[in-house]
């Protein structure tokens, strides 16, 4: 704090400095990124005894949080596992692609008598039923399935 010396400017300098430290969980959303920031930068204002730029910075970071998390949808990709056999693998990317607003092939296995794709998708919960319907439509699909990441509150 001597180096501060009371000098907002200067503290906000040293919380980009801190920004390199590495964090010790996984920070997926942005938003979480911005928590911790601006809880150092309130710390970095109350330390200088900036407090009214504090509370100030505060109410405008925490109305602009809550605004972002009411319009953000968290959107998670998904593994997508379709086993079958005597079906053309092409009509099943076109029908993935229909649907999903991302797909990746991940793996594709082809044996003798069947095939194994695996794709990473990115797709809403309530259109899923209707790609999986029109998978099945097709000659030759064993089995579809749609895995979602388990994720720890």
């Amino acid at each position: 704090m001597d180096l501060i010396q009371s000098n907002l400017a200067l503290s906000l300098g040293m919380l980009g400095s801190l920004s390199i430290v590495r964090f010790r969980t996984n920070l997926t959303d942005p938003r979480d990124i911005g928590f911790v920031f601006w809880s150092m930068a309130v710390g970095l204002s109350a330390s200088t005894g900036c407090y009214l730029l504090g509370f100030a910075g505060s109410i405008v970071v925490g109305v602009l949080m809550v605004i972002t998390g009411r319009f953000s949808v968290p959107q998670n990709d998904m593994m997508l596992v379709i086993r079958g056999s005597e079906t053309d693998i092409s009509t099943i990317g076109c029908i993935v692609g229909q649907f999903c607003s991302r797909f990746r092939v991940k793996a594709k296995n082809i044996m003798a008598e069947s095939f194994e794709l695996v794709y990473e998708v990115r797709i809403p919960m309530e259109t899923s039923d209707g790609m999986i319907r029109q998978l099945f439509e097709l000659e030759g699909i064993d089995s579809v399935n749609l895995l979602s990441e388990n994720k720890c509150a």
